[in-house]
Parts: C-alpha cells; sequence; structure tokens
C-alpha cells in the first residue's frame, strides 16, 4: 500500500468531500432559514391565540403533528420516527417560547 493511501484520503475523493461538505452546508442553512420562517407564522398564531384568549399550548394539535410528520418521514424519506418526534418536539417548543413572550409583552 502506498504511503498516500495509508496516510490520505486521494486528492479524488478529498475534492469530492468538499463539494459533498459545501452541499450539506447549503442545506444546513435552508433548514435554518426555514425554522426562522416558522417562527415568524408562530408569532403572528400566537397573536391570535392571545387576542382570542386560547391557550398556548394545544395538546391535541400536538398529539397529531407529532403522528402525521413521523409517519411521513418514516415511509417518505426513511427517518426514525425518535429522531422526527424529537425535532418536531424542539421545533414545536421554540415556537412555544416564543408565542410566551408575547403573552408577557
Amino acid at each position: 500500500m502506498n504511503k498516500l493511501a495509508k496516510n490520505k484520503i486521494s486528492k479524488i475523493d478529498a475534492q469530492k468531500l468538499e463539494q459533498l461538505r459545501k452541499k450539506i452546508d447549503l442545506i444546513d442553512h435552508h433548514i435554518l432559514k426555514l425554522i426562522g420562517q416558522r417562527l415568524k407564522i408562530a408569532k403572528k398564531m400566537g397573536t391570535i391565540k392571545i387576542r382570542n384568549k386560547m391557550p398556548l399550548l394545544q395538546k391535541n394539535r400536538l398529539a397529531h403533528i407529532l403522528k402525521e410528520r413521523s409517519c411521513f418521514a418514516r415511509h417518505k424519506h426513511k427517518i426514525p420516527s425518535t429522531f422526527t418526534n424529537k425535532l418536531i418536539s424542539l421545533l414545536h417548543q421554540l415556537s412555544l417560547n416564543h408565542q410566551k413572550q408575547l403573552h408577557k409583552k
């Protein structure tokens, strides 16, 4: 085995790896942008809920979302339900926290 193969990946593979990392970076930025858009919508929803004296947390809605998103992710993208449930729960909690800040104003 030559020294290059032992200690380093080939130059071609290094270039491919860098290209793939750039693609991942773009996807990550897109995901974060979408989360920001989601928060803006959640704030608008919070304003409506507060104005109409509705509870910010609607447990039935959350249960429905978790089930639906988990099923979609598992069947369409082979993403494990445990991951999807954690992700959606985190996003929901972030939205709820933003809505609670509106309620304090």
